[in-house]
Protein backbone atom coordinates (compact mmCIF):
# COMPACT_ATOMS: atom_id res chain seq x y z
CA UNK A 1 0.00 0.00 0.00
CA UNK A 2 2.84 2.27 0.28
CA UNK A 3 3.29 2.26 -3.22
CA UNK A 4 -0.31 3.38 -3.79
CA UNK A 5 0.39 6.31 -1.80
CA UNK A 6 4.01 7.11 -3.63
CA UNK A 7 2.74 6.75 -7.03
CA UNK A 8 0.11 9.78 -6.03
CA UNK A 9 2.46 12.67 -6.06
CA UNK A 10 4.26 10.72 -8.73
CA UNK A 11 1.25 11.34 -10.96
CA UNK A 12 -0.14 14.70 -9.49
CA UNK A 13 3.87 16.21 -9.99
CA UNK A 14 3.61 14.72 -13.40
CA UNK A 15 0.48 16.24 -13.90
CA UNK A 16 1.36 19.45 -12.93
CA UNK A 17 4.41 19.42 -14.77
CA UNK A 18 2.14 18.86 -18.40
CA UNK A 19 0.42 21.55 -17.31
CA UNK A 20 3.33 23.99 -16.69
CA UNK A 21 4.50 22.65 -20.29
CA UNK A 22 1.22 23.18 -21.64
CA UNK A 23 1.37 26.73 -20.44
CA UNK A 24 4.77 27.46 -21.75
CA UNK A 25 3.92 26.38 -24.76
CA UNK A 26 0.79 28.77 -25.40
CA UNK A 27 2.94 31.50 -24.40
CA UNK A 28 4.89 30.97 -27.81
CA UNK A 29 1.74 31.03 -29.61
CA UNK A 30 0.80 34.67 -28.69
CA UNK A 31 1.32 36.89 -31.17
CA UNK A 32 0.07 40.59 -31.98
CA UNK A 33 -0.84 42.24 -35.15
CA UNK A 34 -1.02 45.70 -35.17
CA UNK A 35 -2.58 48.38 -37.74
CA UNK A 36 -1.52 50.15 -39.85
CA UNK A 37 2.04 48.42 -39.64
CA UNK A 38 3.98 51.65 -41.09
CA UNK A 39 2.52 55.34 -41.12
CA UNK A 40 3.71 59.08 -41.91
CA UNK A 41 2.51 61.62 -39.35
CA UNK A 42 3.04 65.10 -39.85
CA UNK A 43 4.94 67.02 -36.96
CA UNK A 44 2.61 67.81 -33.81
CA UNK A 45 -0.54 65.65 -35.72
CA UNK A 46 -1.86 62.13 -34.16
CA UNK A 47 -2.21 58.81 -35.94
CA UNK A 48 -4.62 56.12 -34.30
CA UNK A 49 -3.20 52.41 -33.80
CA UNK A 50 -4.99 49.15 -33.15
CA UNK A 51 -3.62 46.13 -31.93
CA UNK A 52 -5.34 42.39 -32.34
CA UNK A 53 -3.91 40.07 -29.56
CA UNK A 54 -3.71 36.26 -30.34
CA UNK A 55 -3.56 33.16 -28.16
CA UNK A 56 -4.04 34.67 -25.34
CA UNK A 57 -6.98 35.13 -22.41
CA UNK A 58 -5.87 38.82 -22.25
CA UNK A 59 -5.83 41.86 -25.18
CA UNK A 60 -4.26 43.76 -23.04
CA UNK A 61 -1.45 45.67 -24.77
CA UNK A 62 0.95 48.15 -23.63
CA UNK A 63 2.01 50.93 -26.53
CA UNK A 64 5.35 52.05 -26.40
CA UNK A 65 7.52 54.06 -28.55
CA UNK A 66 11.13 53.91 -29.28
CA UNK A 67 10.87 50.81 -26.18
CA UNK A 68 9.51 53.80 -24.33
CA UNK A 69 6.38 53.11 -22.40
CA UNK A 70 3.56 56.00 -23.20
CA UNK A 71 6.69 57.51 -25.71
CA UNK A 72 8.48 60.38 -25.15
CA UNK A 73 8.27 64.84 -26.12
CA UNK A 74 11.58 63.60 -28.26
CA UNK A 75 10.01 60.56 -30.49
CA UNK A 76 6.36 61.33 -30.12
CA UNK A 77 3.54 59.69 -27.07
CA UNK A 78 1.35 57.19 -27.64
CA UNK A 79 -2.22 57.44 -25.07
CA UNK A 80 -3.23 53.40 -23.44
CA UNK A 81 -5.45 53.82 -26.82
CA UNK A 82 -2.88 53.73 -29.41
CA UNK A 83 -3.29 57.14 -30.47
CA UNK A 84 0.30 58.68 -31.32
CA UNK A 85 0.96 62.25 -31.18
CA UNK A 86 4.46 63.23 -33.30
CA UNK A 87 6.32 65.52 -31.61
CA UNK A 88 6.66 68.95 -33.08
CA UNK A 89 9.58 69.35 -34.88
CA UNK A 90 11.53 70.90 -37.98
CA UNK A 91 13.35 67.29 -38.72
CA UNK A 92 11.98 64.22 -40.15
CA UNK A 93 12.60 60.92 -38.08
CA UNK A 94 11.64 57.32 -37.82
CA UNK A 95 10.38 56.01 -34.72
CA UNK A 96 9.06 52.43 -33.69
CA UNK A 97 5.53 52.46 -32.77
CA UNK A 98 5.14 48.55 -30.81
CA UNK A 99 2.23 47.03 -29.16
CA UNK A 100 3.41 44.79 -25.91
CA UNK A 101 1.19 42.00 -25.16
CA UNK A 102 0.70 41.14 -21.67
CA UNK A 103 0.69 37.15 -22.26
CA UNK A 104 4.05 37.53 -24.34
CA UNK A 105 6.65 40.47 -23.91
CA UNK A 106 8.91 39.10 -25.80
CA UNK A 107 7.31 39.13 -29.38
CA UNK A 108 5.67 42.96 -29.82
CA UNK A 109 3.30 43.75 -32.46
CA UNK A 110 5.92 46.88 -34.30
CA UNK A 111 4.78 49.49 -36.93
CA UNK A 112 7.41 51.92 -38.42
CA UNK A 113 6.39 56.04 -38.17
CA UNK A 114 8.03 58.29 -40.43
CA UNK A 115 7.56 61.96 -38.53
CA UNK A 116 7.75 64.92 -41.32
CA UNK A 117 9.25 67.87 -39.99
CA UNK A 118 7.93 70.88 -40.34
CA UNK A 119 10.47 72.99 -42.37
CA UNK A 120 11.39 76.24 -40.63
CA UNK A 121 10.38 79.76 -41.90
CA UNK A 122 12.93 82.11 -43.13
CA UNK A 123 13.48 85.31 -41.63
CA UNK A 124 12.81 88.42 -43.78
CA UNK A 125 16.33 89.06 -43.56
CA UNK A 126 17.38 85.57 -44.62
CA UNK A 127 18.66 84.24 -41.51
CA UNK A 128 16.38 81.54 -40.34
CA UNK A 129 15.16 81.86 -36.88
CA UNK A 130 15.54 79.51 -34.02
CA UNK A 131 13.51 76.57 -33.38
CA UNK A 132 10.55 76.89 -30.98
CA UNK A 133 9.34 74.74 -28.35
Amino acid sequence: MNRKFAAVPLCFGSIVLMLALAACGTASRVSVAISPVTATVKSGTTQQFSAVVTGANSATVQWQVNGIVGGSEQYGTISTNGLYTAPVTNISREVAVSAVASAQRSKPGVALVTVTGTPMESAPNGLTPPPTH
